[in-house]
């Protein structure tokens, strides 16, 4: 292949590989972005190259190389999301090529190596790889570890061993790289054991560290040796290289059938590197098949060089428009959670331009994938500050801040994708006429009343109100609601109001629906009103909840007329 044939099939791959991901620069972070955004700014530049060079293990799991990454981006970026992909974007077609530079070296034709860098690059299972920063490490650790084979099969040993121990940095899965290298001086057979020993030597400094180490750990990252920890392993990264339950065993199939030494070593790589995950059973997701997918490349490299070039070309012709399928639909699911996470932090980032010195937020939910640590680690990149504060909505104390001014309240409204943020001034007048929605006074909601519901509350069997009466006021309206169950288990709902202890008004709810409801007014003063209202009989749901209801109320106050 000429010079001139190689560099039209870069640009070709990376324009296709552009062309599919155009929409991942419309992409928003992840909670994980987030939570590590909110702390790697606070790092000085000079920790992240104390902790690149250092031979201790990090037990806080900081991984200096992809950490750097972050703190790079962050400031020079802030939160501007498609900025992140282009250097994330740019490693992975660089892993492309040294994959297919690797294939050539070990002396597989340029189509057989195309193939080889098509399959490893376009894979569906990656696609979170190219998509989301979280998965810098992954990239990164490829990139080192794909350098270091090709730097030690050139002959330049140095340079490979400085290229793992940037791959260890990357991410711990680069410890069993020396056995890779190991069954490459098999594959060649010149058995230059001498110059493995510095890689051995750095492999085994890190893995003796790591399990004496495991306590400090998170639940997630305890190695587990057993057959159920294995078991869940296996069953699930062999079902997803291929999309088909357990379809990846059948790889071992090929080392009966095809006596081609490359085709072992891509095996063996595939398997080293994914070792170490099968001991996480508390960590399974597709995308950490990144680097060992580099194997199975060289697999498939080696079979469309030989023999079997017509098998790798109908397996191909089958995988493209199969992948094509996964990807989309990992592409859509993508798309929607990364919309809603935009939707959130914009609010955030919204509200802090006109709201700069608040530090004390409660929460009540969140968007479907995202947590509390992305929600700190959001607040904590908009307000550039450590000390903001978070609490989630029911906790002691929290609808006091939130009454009291103290706190903002983020309420997210599912239905609507919407993040309302509500801080109510510290001191708040009476109003006359309460709508139930984000930003009205709660605090005039005295007992008996359950959390905001999009626009409603349920109230509690007794429930209690305080309101403005003013002087021209006549009649007292409600809108409230029964449920369709309500009425079909009790056929009829009584509900009455008292004005400052003296019946105003019942009504008997036949029908389930909003109705309006209003009431004339005695004579009295202008002033505070106590209202009082009484369900019977209580209303408990089928579906599993455990509160009792009175009605369901939208709006209640005073009117004119």
């Amino acid at each position: 292949m000429s010079k001139r044939a190689g560099l039209a099939l870069v640009l070709a791959a990376a324009a296709l590989f552009l062309v599919l991901n155009r929409s991942a620069y419309k992409g928003y972070f992840q909670d994980d972005d987030l939570d590590t955004l909110g702390w790697t700014q606070f790092i000085p530049a000079s920790t992240y190259f104390s902790y690149l060079v250092s031979p201790r293990f990090a037990t806080a799991n900081f991984r200096p190389v992809g950490h750097l990454y972050y703190f790079v981006m962050e400031s020079g970026f802030g939160l501007d999301f498609s900025k992140y992909l282009i250097p994330l974007h740019a490693v992975h077609l660089i892993n492309i090529w040294l994959l297919w530079l690797l294939a050539r070296k070990l002396g597989l034709g340029p189509l057989a190596a195309t193939a080889g860098a098509f399959f490893f690059g376009f894979h569906a299972a990656l696609t979170d790889a190219w998509w989301k920063p979280m998965y810098v490490f992954d990239v990164l650790c490829t990139a080192f570890a794909l350098a270091s084979l090709l730097l030690y099969a050139n002959n330049r040993w140095i340079l490979s061993l400085m290229a793992f121990w940037l791959a260890y940095k990357s991410k711990e899965i680069a410890v069993t790289l020396p056995a890779v290298l190991a069954c490459y001086e098999l594959l060649t057979g010149e058995k230059r054991w001498k110059r493995l020993i510095p890689f051995f030597a750095i492999s085994v400094l890190f893995g003796v560290q790591a399990l004496t180490h495991q306590s400090a750990q998170g639940a997630d990252y305890q190695l587990r040796l057993s057959p159920s920890a294995q078991g869940a392993t296996i069953g699930f990264y062999s079902s997803q290289l291929f999309f088909l339950p357990y379809a990846a065993l059948a790889l071992a199939i090929l080392l009966w059938v095809v006596r081609d030494r490359r085709l072992w070593f891509g095996f063996a790589t595939a398997c080293l590197f994914l070792a170490p995950l099968l001991l996480l059973p508390g960590r399974l997701f597709a995308v950490y098949w990144y680097l060992p997918l580099a194997g199975v490349a060289l697999m498939l490299a080696t079979l469309a060089d030989g023999p079997y070039r017509a098998a790798a070309a109908v397996f191909l012709a089958l995988w493209i428009p199969w992948d094509f399928v996964q990807f989309r639909e990992m592409r859509r699911v993508n798309e929607d959670r990364e919309r809603l996470n935009r939707a959130y932090v914009g609010e955030i980032e919204k509200f802090a331009r006109s709201n700069p010195g608040q530090q004390l937020f409660v929460y009540d939910t969140l968007p479907e994938g995202f947590h509390r640590w992305g929600l700190t680690g959001a607040l904590t990149c908009t307000y550039q500050q450590r000390d903001i504060r978070t609490m989630q909505r029911g906790a002691p104390g929290a609808e006091e801040l939130i009454q009291s001014g103290d706190a903002a309240w983020l309420h997210w409204e599912r239905p609507e994708h919407k993040l309302y943020i509500v801080r109510y001034p510290r001191a708040q007048q009476l109003v006359s006429y309460l709508t139930v929605e984000p930003g009205a006074p709660a605090s005039q909601l005295v007992s008996g009343w359950y959390e905001i519901e999009e626009n409603f509350r349920w109230t509690q069997p007794d429930a209690a109100a305080t309101l403005a009466r003013p002087a021209n006021a006549r009649k007292f309206e409600i809108v409230a609601n029964t449920m369709p169950e309500q009425i079909r288990n009790h056929h009829t709902v009584d509900f009455r109001v008292s004005l400052n202890g003296q019946l105003l008004g019942r009504h008997t709810f036949t029908t389930s629906g909003w109705q309006i409801v209003r009431w004339p007014l005695p004579e009295g003063p202008a002033g505070t009103a106590r209202l009082e209202f009484h369900t019977t009989p209580p209303y408990r749901s089928s579906n599993g909840d455990e509160r009792i209801f009175g009605v369901a109320v939208k709006a209640f106050g005073f009117v004119p007329q």
